[in-house]
C-alpha cells in the first residue's frame, strides 16, 4: 500500500474517491488543490484552452453540500475533471484551437459532459489541442512536456495528457482518430485508453472522422481508467456510432491477474528496426514481467499492416474534409495553414479510393479476429509508440521514401482506430533521458475489462506509473 501524496491534487481519483465520501476530503478543498496546481504550471506547461474557475468552484459546494446530506453519485462525485476543447460544455467556450470557433460557447453539454455531470464529475477546464485535433503546426504547440519542457507532449489530445501527468487535472477525456489519447499518454507517462468504436458516445463532439474517432480517457492509473468508463460509457440513442452493448463492471476483474491468459507479440511490424532501440528493450523487458506473472507470450503474424496505415489514413482525410467542406469553402482563410493543406488534400482523394478503403477496413478487421481466434489470444502487445517522445524542433521524425509523416507518427497506433478494438497505453519504463515509454494492450472489440485487467496486473508489478515528472 502506497502512502498517500501530501497534496490532494496528486491523489488518484480512486485515491480521492475513497476520501471524498468518507467525507474526509471535501470537493471544495480538491478543486481549490487543482486549481493552485494550474496556476504553479500552466506558465511552463499550457495544458488549458480555458480553466473555469468560477464554474467549477460553484460545482464544488454544490457536490459538497449533496455529499454531506448523504448524497454520492459515484466514484466520480465531486473530482475535477478536464475535457479536451472538442467537446462541446454548456456555458464553457468551446473553441477546438480554431479562429473559425472563437468566442463559441455551446447551449448544450457533449454526452461525455452530461454523464461526467451526472455522476457528480466537476468540469475545470478545457485542454489545448491543435486546431480542430488535426494534426499540431507551430502555432498550436502551445503545450510543453512535464518531463522536459523542450519535447513534444503528443497529441492531439495534448492537453489532456499534460495536464494529468502534471497533477493539474484528477483525469482528463480525449479523442484519439489515429492514436491521439495513447501518444499523450506515453509520451506523458499515463494511462489512456481508445475504448472500442461505439462505446462511448460521440454526440456533440467537433468530429475529425466520423469513423475513425473515439472518445476515452487519460488517467494516473489504469484504476482511474476503469472509473471514468464506468460514468461515460454506453449507448446513445442520439449518436448514430454508438452501439448498443451492455457495459460489463470495470472493475469487478481488475484484481484478477493475467495467470494463464495468452498475450500476442507481433514482431514483424511492431518490433522492427524502424522502432527506436531504447523503445524496444524497454517494451521487451515489460513483456517479461508478464511471463514472470504467469501469462503466456504467443508469436504471431499480422499480414498487410501497411495496407491498413495507408487506408486508415485515406479514411481520416476524406472524412475530415467531408466534415468541414462548407467552411473550406466559405472561410479558408481562418484556419491554420497546416491544417488548411490537410483539409484540402483530403478533397483529393477520389470516391473510388474511399470505397477502397472502406474494402479493406472490412478485410483487415476479419484477419485481426482471425489472429484473435486461431492463436487463442486475450490481448496483444505492443509498444504504444515506435519512437520516444521527440523534441518541439523536430515535431516529427523524417519518414522513409515513400512514407507520410501521419504514418510513421501512428504507425503502431493507426491500426486499431482502423478495427475500432480497444487499446490501453500504460507506462512500461524510460529512455536514458528520462522519457517515458508506452506499452500498448489491445483487445477484441468490446472486451474493455480484459484489457484494464491486464494492464493493472502489470501496474501492480511496477512503480512506473508512481513516478511524478519535475515540473
Amino acid at each position: 500500500m502506497h502512502d498517500l501524496p501530501t497534496e490532494p491534487n496528486a491523489l488518484t481519483i480512486a485515491q480521492a474517491s475513497s476520501l471524498l465520501r468518507k467525507k474526509t476530503l471535501s470537493p471544495v478543498d480538491l478543486v481549490e488543490s487543482v486549481l493552485e496546481r494550474i496556476e504553479e504550471t500552466e506558465g511552463k506547461l499550457h495544458a488549458y484552452a480555458f480553466v473555469a474557475i468560477d464554474s467549477v468552484r460553484k460545482a464544488a459546494r454544490h457536490a459538497e453540500q449533496e455529499i454531506m446530506k448523504g448524497t454520492w453519485r459515484g466514484p466520480l462525485h465531486g473530482v475535477p475533471i478536464a475535457l479536451k476543447d472538442v467537446y462541446c460544455t454548456a456555458g464553457i467556450p468551446t473553441e477546438a484551437e480554431s479562429r473559425l470557433l472563437k468566442g463559441h460557447v455551446p447551449e448544450q453539454d457533449s454526452g461525455v459532459a452530461d454523464r461526467l455531470k451526472q455522476g457528480g464529475a466537476l468540469i475545470v477546464g478545457k485542454t489545448v489541442t491543435p486546431e480542430f485535433a488535426y494534426f499540431a503546426y507551430p502555432r498550436q504547440e502551445r503545450a510543453r512536456n512535464p518531463w522536459n519542457l523542450e519535447y513534444h507532449p503528443g497529441g492531439s489530445s495534448t492537453g489532456s495528457g499534460v495536464s494529468v501527468a502534471a497533477d493539474s487535472a484528477m483525469g482528463a477525456m480525449g479523442t484519439d482518430s489515429g492514436g491521439s489519447i495513447r501518444k499523450p499518454a506515453a509520451m506523458n507517462g499515463i494511462a489512456g485508453l481508445k475504448p472500442s468504436f461505439g462505446r462511448v458516445t460521440k454526440r456533440g463532439v467537433i468530429q475529425l472522422s466520423a469513423t475513425m474517432d473515439h472518445c476515452g480517457p487519460l488517467c494516473k492509473t489504469v484504476e482511474d481508467i476503469a472509473l471514468i468508463m464506468s460514468v461515460v460509457a454506453g449507448f446513445d440513442p442520439d449518436d448514430v456510432t454508438s452501439i448498443d452493448v451492455p457495459v460489463p463492471n470495470l472493475t469487478e476483474d481488475l484484481n484478477r491477474g493475467v495467470r494463464g491468459l495468452r498475450l500476442g507479440v507481433e514482431r514483424k511490424h511492431f518490433f522492427s528496426e524502424d522502432v527506436d532501440p531504447s523503445v524496444r528493450f524497454t517494451v521487451d523487458s515489460a513483456l517479461s514481467v508478464f511471463e514472470t506473472l504467469g501469462a503466456v507470450l504467443v508469436e504471431v503474424d499480422i499480414p498487410d499492416i501497411e495496407s491498413a496505415l495507408a487506408a486508415s489514413s485515406a479514411l481520416v482525410l476524406v472524412e475530415a474534409s467531408y466534415y468541414h467542406r462548407r467552411w473550406l469553402t466559405e472561410r479558408p482563410g481562418d484556419y491554420e495553414p497546416g491544417t488548411r493543406f490537410m483539409l484540402q488534400l483530403g478533397n483529393l482523394i477520389t470516391a473510388t479510393d474511399y470505397l477502397r478503403a472502406l474494402q479493406i477496413r472490412r478485410q483487415f478487421k476479419a484477419r485481426m479476429e482471425k489472429v484473435f481466434e486461431r492463436n487463442q489470444l486475450d490481448v496483444l502487445l505492443t509498444p504504444t509508440l515506435s519512437i520516444p517522445a521527440i523534441t518541439l524542433a523536430e515535431r516529427f521524425p523524417p519518414p522513409k521514401e515513400g512514407d507520410s509523416i501521419p504514418i510513421k507518427w501512428n504507425s503502431h497506433c493507426m491500426p486499431f482506430n482502423f478495427t475500432g478494438q480497444p487499446a490501453l497505453s500504460i507506462p512500461c519504463g524510460f529512455t536514458g533521458d528520462n522519457l517515458p515509454v508506452g506499452l500498448q494492450i489491445v483487445g477484441r472489440p468490446f472486451d474493455e475489462p480484459t484489457v484494464l485487467r491486464i494492464g493493472k496486473a502489470y501496474e501492480s508489478a511496477t512503480t512506473w506509473h508512481l513516478r511524478a515528472p519535475p515540473v
